[in-house]
């Protein structure tokens, strides 16, 4: 079975990995549920990544939140229309924490990037992302360290593939972002979820796929059960004896 190992949508020195961040506001709903950010990072920038944050003063709380969007071109990336995706993984890499601590994330549907159709997200789309089309089925335990974080996407995320050839992703913390709790309980809270923006590319898309294939029967025997015919494969084969 084929594999491809999908690195961001590109367009010339930007990579489709931004952190869109906003910060600071002094109320959960207001933050969590705002449509436009205060900032973003893209490649060799600073991080966290994802962020929750919430700083108590005299005047009030500050909270901050920062969320990952990344975006595939599946379909340019040669995967063929109509081959059914065996399974579908978002591998993140991820750099050193700075001792904060780190939270569990969740991959929801995103749609910065003009929709996913360029390579640079705006303070804008902070809020261009579905909290109810979750790409995982359980939430993501995060490792802050010069390594890669690997998440088995599910059925939903194949099947958009399968249906759009492209993915976009939001990438958020599932304990306060997702599930909609405030951090505030009387303290100061931060959890700072870092990637390696020096190696972007790395942030892959990979994707098992099984093509298509001939769809006829030949000798009584069903499309779909044949792999080759006379040693090519059957996701070679348009025709046989001209059907």
């Amino acid at each position: 079975m084929p594999i491809l190992n999908i690195p961001p949508f590109n367009s010339g020195a930007f990579n489709a990995v931004n952190v869109i961040y906003r910060g600071p506001v002094n109320n959960w709903t207001s933050i969590r549920n705002a449509t436009t950010g205060t900032g973003t990072y893209t490649a060799g920038n600073a991080n966290p990544a994802i962020k929750i944050e919430v700083a108590a003063g005299a005047r009030g709380n500050s909270y901050y939140i920062n969320r990952i969007w990344a975006w595939y071109d599946v379909a340019g990336a040669g995967y063929p229309a109509g081959a059914s995706i065996n399974s579908l993984d978002l591998n993140i890499a991820t750099s050193t924490s700075p001792g904060i601590p780190i939270g569990d994330i969740m991959v929801v549907e995103g749609f910065a990037f003009g929709n996913n159709s360029n390579a640079i997200a705006s303070t804008s789309e902070f809020g261009d992302l579905d909290f109810n089309q979750n790409y995982l089925n359980a939430q993501g335990a995060w490792n802050n360290s010069f390594t890669t974080n690997t998440y088995s996407l599910n059925s939903t995320a194949r099947n958009f593939v399968v249906a759009n050839g492209y993915l976009g992703v939001c990438i958020i913390d599932y304990n306060y972002d997702y599930q909609d709790v405030d951090p505030y309980g009387g303290f100061n809270f931060s959890l700072y979820n870092t990637i390696d923006f020096n190696n972007v590319t790395k942030c892959t898309l990979q994707v098992n796929y099984t093509a298509a294939g001939y769809g006829n029967e030949v000798n009584g025997i069903a499309g779909a059960s044949i792999d080759q015919i006379n040693g090519l494969s059957s996701a070679d084969i348009n025709q046989v004896n001209g059907l």
